[in-house]
């Protein structure tokens, strides 16, 4: 064995200014060895010297040191955290391009197909369905818009890139414009319980593109009949309601997440709930959803006008 001190300038000066405190004075010296005859070590025997001197060292200063080892274990938690917050990205990258994959392809398809058979020689339609066909590609081009309008608001509320201007607005204004501007679906009935007067203080776009998200979940996932209804108070509540099967328990908690899906017989609700509620934020109001007896119920709550 040897004596450290032989070696000063390559085995201990190392440990002892990594280890130093602030005001400058040593902490210790490391000796290793039973004899104090001096010899000269081997570089395998420095290494060894210097890597003992190094662990022991670390460990009496952060005993003596807590705080040291505090901010060590707060800077490893740190590093987990963003390691977890990678792979949840990587998570919702590959979940967005399926969602994203997944909702442009129903329309395109539609539009595409109908297209062909309005121009192709080979198919022979009479001026009914050639008027039904055209309406179908109108349909599918207010949906494809739709879920554009969507993707881009995604991007943009992930960049922190919208702002909303509130203003005084009718809701019965808001659920006309919504059913104007949006494809009817075969087989469902909207009826509208809104009175004239009833005013909310919102951002117009953001609160349409809600309303529209809303009614588009109940055309796909609803029963025939839906209501847009609005309730007057503090907040104010816009109401979409239809009477089809409804959601289940468990996934009524995952409609707001980003492109949560039902384990029945729903493919998928895609981004509009998620890009809903956080516009309904943004606006002082909330978005959530309330299980009735017989159907599905979401609520859109505002500050009255």
């Amino acid at each position: 064995m040897w004596h450290v001190s032989h070696t000063p300038a390559k085995a201990v000066a190392p440990v002892m200014n990594a280890f130093a405190p602030p005001d400058g004075n040593r902490v210790g010296l490391l000796a290793v060895g039973d004899r104090l005859a001096v010899v000269d070590p081997s570089p395998h025997q420095l290494l060894m010297a210097e890597g003992i001197a190094l662990v022991i060292g670390l460990g009496f200063v952060l005993t003596i040191y807590p705080d040291v080892s505090g901010k060590l274990s707060r800077a490893i938690d740190t590093a987990e955290l963003h390691s977890a917050e990678l792979e949840n990205l990587v998570r919702w990258q590959r979940s967005t391009t399926a969602m994203v994959s997944h909702e442009l392809r129903t329309p395109i398809t539609a539009i595409r197909g109908f297209a062909e058979i309005l121009v192709s020689a080979d198919f022979e339609v009479s001026d009914d369905e050639r008027l039904e066909y055209l309406k179908t590609i109108h349909a599918q081009a207010i949906d494809l818009g739709r879920i554009i309008d969507d993707i881009l608001t995604a991007m943009r509320l992930d960049e922190r890139g919208i702002a909303v201007e509130n203003e005084p607005l009718l809701v019965a204004e808001v659920v006309r414009s919504v059913l104007e501007g949006t494809a009817s679906r075969p087989g469902h009935m909207v009826s509208v319980e809104v009175d004239p007067g009833l005013t909310v203080h919102a951002d117009p776009h953001r609160t349409r593109q809600i309303v529209r998200n809303l009614l588009v979940n109940a055309y796909k996932y609803g029963g025939p009949s839906i209501v847009v209804r609005g309730r007057d108070g503090r907040p104010v509540r816009i109401e979409v309601e239809d009477d089809g099967i409804g959601i289940s328990p468990e996934a009524a908690d995952r409609v707001f997440e980003q492109y949560a899906r039902e384990s029945g017989g729903h493919e998928g609700y895609g981004l509009g709930l998620p890009i809903s509620r956080r516009l309904a934020h943004m606006m002082a109001g909330d978005l959530v959803y309330e299980p009735i007896e017989g159907g599905a119920r979401f609520v859109l709550t505002l500050p009255p006008g």
